[in-house]
């Protein structure tokens, strides 16, 4: 069972508080001392090394394994502006994928919806 509460309440947020001071406020200590429990990465799937046996020889078979076992991780640095746009670029490109085919209407921006993603400022932050 997983110390950390799931309600949105103060006497929740107080023993949520309580158990990351247990943990030195760091939130992957207290993740990995609960590993066995719903909280632990993979904990909705069957354990890797049983899967092993599986699918051990599919080609993605390294990165799931990993993603079971330790989480994802997901890069902090801002996109390069180069970067940014190719991958705005590749997502637009994307947009022939099955559910786009099914239902093109829903799925092709128009050619100023296309220059507006690309033109996008995803770092200003005016309010």
């Amino acid at each position: 069972m997983p110390e950390f509460t799931f309600k949105l309440s103060s006497r929740a947020a107080k023993k949520n508080y309580m158990v990351l001071g247990k943990y030195n406020f760091s939130l992957a200590s207290a993740l990995e001392a609960q590993k066995d429990s719903p909280l632990g990465y993979g904990s909705e799937f069957r354990k890797s090394n049983i899967l092993h046996q599986l699918l051990h020889k599919h080609r993605l078979w390294p990165r799931l394994n990993s993603l079971l076992n330790h989480g994802s991780t997901y890069p902090l640095e801002p996109l390069s502006e180069e970067d940014r746009i190719e991958d705005l670029a590749l997502a637009l490109e994307f947009q022939n994928h099955k559910g786009a085919m099914r239902q093109p209407q829903m799925y092709s921006p128009t050619s100023a919806q296309k220059t507006s993603f690309l033109d996008m400022d995803l770092y200003s932050h005016s309010t």
